[in-house]
Formats: C-alpha cells, structure tokens, sequence
C-alpha cells in the first residue's frame, strides 16, 4: 500500500510494481503512469512494442493458456 499512496496509483497499479521489484520482474506497460512509476522505482519496465521487439530478438517461447491468450515464457529480457 505504500507504493499505492506515495505513487498516486490503484492497488493494482502498486501490486504490479511490487512484486516486479520484489522478484525482480520485467514490467509491460502502455499505461504511462504505471511506466514513469515502476522507472521512479528503478524497475525493469518496456511498452509493449519494446517487449515485441525483445521477444523476437532474444526468441523467446510464445504459448498460448486455456482461454487462448498468449503467454511468453523463458524469455531473458
């Protein structure tokens, strides 16, 4: 919560960053605030064309969940 208040974000938005600086977590974001914040908290964080780009270069897994979304795994960003 304090991540919540000091940043100005949802819960969510602060549990994103937390559990990326808590396991060193890269973070996907379009949503500007969430980006500038998880930077402020010196955490690993791209636009979704940035991790497109990654994914491509650095060949990551691309798998799909039981509803079909996409998913990446094993990718060293």
């Amino acid at each position: 919560l304090e991540i919540a208040f000091r940043k100005h974000l949802t819960f969510y938005d602060a549990a994103y960053l937390y559990f990326a600086k808590k396991y060193n977590l890269a973070l996907v974001t379009n949503d500007n605030k969430l980006y500038n914040s998880a930077k402020d908290e010196e955490i690993k964080v791209l636009k979704s064309i940035e991790f497109q780009e990654q994914t491509t270069k650095f060949n990551c897994k691309k798998l799909r969940d039981k509803e079909g979304n996409q998913v990446i795994q094993n990718c060293n960003i």
